[in-house]
């Protein structure tokens, strides 16, 4: 969903200082259903599990999904593994 650039330039965010003169292109919200309870239970690893800054939602064979929250931010990046022609490959997206 998109969302008011003015509004998300009202908060007072460090970011702001740092990206003065940047081009703001976008602004989205994004509302992300919580983890099930057979996503918890079918985790490799248990949700919470530290990954560098973020913890861990949930790791399946293949897939993984981390999450980041702070006062400012909250991101979430996936992991995947695919199969290609030449081999596997390991894809990454966040948000």
């Amino acid at each position: 969903m998109r969302a008011s650039p003015a509004e998300y330039l009202r908060l007072n965010l460090r970011a702001h200082d740092l990206l003065r003169g940047v081009p703001l292109y976008d602004v989205s919200i994004v509302d992300l259903p919580r983890l099930s309870e057979g996503d918890r239970r079918d985790s490799e690893l248990p949700s919470g599990t530290p990954v560098g800054s973020f913890l861990l939602l949930y790791q399946f064979p293949g897939e993984a999904l981390s999450e980041t929250r702070n006062a400012t931010v909250h991101g979430y990046v996936c992991t995947a593994l695919a199969p290609t022609g030449a081999g596997t490959v390991c894809t990454g997206g966040s948000t």
